[in-house]
Protein backbone atom coordinates (compact mmCIF):
# COMPACT_ATOMS: atom_id res chain seq x y z
CA UNK A 1 0.00 0.00 0.00
CA UNK A 2 1.34 3.54 -0.86
CA UNK A 3 2.59 6.05 1.18
CA UNK A 4 0.74 8.64 -0.29
CA UNK A 5 -2.89 9.57 -1.75
CA UNK A 6 -3.87 11.44 -4.50
CA UNK A 7 -3.43 15.13 -3.43
CA UNK A 8 -0.65 14.94 -1.91
CA UNK A 9 2.44 17.41 -2.34
CA UNK A 10 5.47 15.44 -2.46
CA UNK A 11 8.83 16.32 -2.73
CA UNK A 12 11.01 14.41 -5.29
CA UNK A 13 14.08 14.69 -7.39
CA UNK A 14 13.86 15.71 -10.71
CA UNK A 15 16.68 15.63 -13.29
CA UNK A 16 17.69 18.08 -15.93
CA UNK A 17 20.60 19.53 -17.80
CA UNK A 18 22.80 22.11 -16.58
CA UNK A 19 23.77 23.86 -19.12
CA UNK A 20 26.62 25.70 -17.35
CA UNK A 21 28.29 22.52 -16.68
CA UNK A 22 27.06 20.56 -19.25
CA UNK A 23 25.94 17.67 -16.86
CA UNK A 24 22.86 16.17 -16.04
CA UNK A 25 21.43 17.07 -11.85
CA UNK A 26 18.52 16.68 -10.07
CA UNK A 27 17.14 19.13 -7.79
CA UNK A 28 14.40 18.36 -5.30
CA UNK A 29 10.83 19.80 -6.74
CA UNK A 30 7.23 19.56 -5.79
CA UNK A 31 5.01 17.05 -7.07
CA UNK A 32 1.00 16.58 -6.73
CA UNK A 33 0.12 12.93 -6.68
CA UNK A 34 -2.67 12.02 -9.34
CA UNK A 35 -2.97 8.47 -9.27
CA UNK A 36 -1.25 5.60 -7.00
CA UNK A 37 -1.56 2.38 -8.96
CA UNK A 38 -0.71 -0.59 -6.33
CA UNK A 39 1.66 -3.27 -7.63
CA UNK A 40 0.80 -6.57 -4.90
CA UNK A 41 3.18 -8.98 -6.76
CA UNK A 42 6.45 -6.48 -6.18
CA UNK A 43 4.62 -4.74 -2.91
CA UNK A 44 5.05 -1.42 -4.67
CA UNK A 45 3.38 1.57 -5.75
CA UNK A 46 3.95 3.85 -8.02
CA UNK A 47 2.89 7.59 -8.01
CA UNK A 48 1.29 9.76 -10.77
CA UNK A 49 2.52 13.10 -10.35
CA UNK A 50 2.06 16.44 -12.00
CA UNK A 51 4.77 18.82 -11.34
CA UNK A 52 4.96 22.30 -10.05
CA UNK A 53 6.67 25.62 -11.14
CA UNK A 54 7.42 28.68 -10.07
CA UNK A 55 7.72 30.12 -13.69
CA UNK A 56 3.87 31.66 -14.01
CA UNK A 57 4.40 31.84 -17.68
CA UNK A 58 4.39 28.14 -18.70
CA UNK A 59 0.59 28.48 -18.22
CA UNK A 60 0.66 30.68 -21.69
CA UNK A 61 1.57 27.07 -23.41
CA UNK A 62 0.63 24.22 -21.18
CA UNK A 63 -2.57 23.59 -19.82
CA UNK A 64 -2.68 23.59 -15.84
CA UNK A 65 -3.72 26.02 -12.79
CA UNK A 66 -1.82 28.73 -10.68
CA UNK A 67 -1.89 28.57 -6.95
CA UNK A 68 -0.95 31.59 -5.14
CA UNK A 69 1.55 31.09 -2.26
CA UNK A 70 -0.94 33.21 0.10
CA UNK A 71 -3.88 31.24 -0.49
CA UNK A 72 -5.55 28.51 1.53
CA UNK A 73 -4.59 26.29 -0.79
CA UNK A 74 -1.29 27.50 -1.03
CA UNK A 75 -0.72 27.63 2.47
CA UNK A 76 -2.00 24.00 3.02
CA UNK A 77 0.70 23.06 -0.16
CA UNK A 78 3.30 25.00 1.96
CA UNK A 79 4.46 26.94 -1.29
CA UNK A 80 6.92 29.62 -0.32
CA UNK A 81 6.11 31.32 -4.35
CA UNK A 82 2.87 31.50 -6.18
CA UNK A 83 3.07 28.42 -8.96
CA UNK A 84 1.69 26.60 -11.88
CA UNK A 85 0.88 22.79 -11.63
CA UNK A 86 1.43 21.31 -15.14
CA UNK A 87 -1.36 18.92 -16.18
CA UNK A 88 -0.21 18.32 -19.75
CA UNK A 89 1.99 14.97 -18.66
CA UNK A 90 1.97 12.78 -15.64
CA UNK A 91 5.71 11.57 -14.16
CA UNK A 92 6.08 8.38 -12.22
CA UNK A 93 7.69 7.93 -8.91
CA UNK A 94 7.80 4.98 -6.82
CA UNK A 95 7.58 5.34 -2.82
CA UNK A 96 10.89 4.82 -2.05
CA UNK A 97 12.06 7.70 -5.13
CA UNK A 98 9.68 9.76 -3.29
CA UNK A 99 11.70 12.65 -0.53
CA UNK A 100 8.59 13.13 1.78
CA UNK A 101 5.26 14.70 1.98
CA UNK A 102 4.83 18.45 2.09
CA UNK A 103 1.05 19.23 2.31
CA UNK A 104 -1.84 18.81 0.47
CA UNK A 105 -3.60 20.18 -2.64
CA UNK A 106 -6.86 20.85 -2.14
CA UNK A 107 -7.64 21.99 -5.83
CA UNK A 108 -7.16 18.24 -6.79
CA UNK A 109 -10.37 17.81 -8.44
CA UNK A 110 -9.48 20.72 -10.47
CA UNK A 111 -5.93 19.15 -12.03
CA UNK A 112 -8.02 15.93 -12.03
CA UNK A 113 -10.49 17.41 -14.80
CA UNK A 114 -7.73 18.68 -17.05
CA UNK A 115 -5.03 15.65 -16.43
CA UNK A 116 -5.32 12.91 -18.84
CA UNK A 117 -4.20 10.01 -17.00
Amino acid sequence: MSKYKVGDVVIAPMAYMDKKTGYYTSQPRRFVVVKVEEDAENDESENLTVSCTGQLHQSENHPGIIIKCNSKTGVEMLLEMDTFIYCDYTIKFSDKDIIRKKGYCREIDQILKIVVL
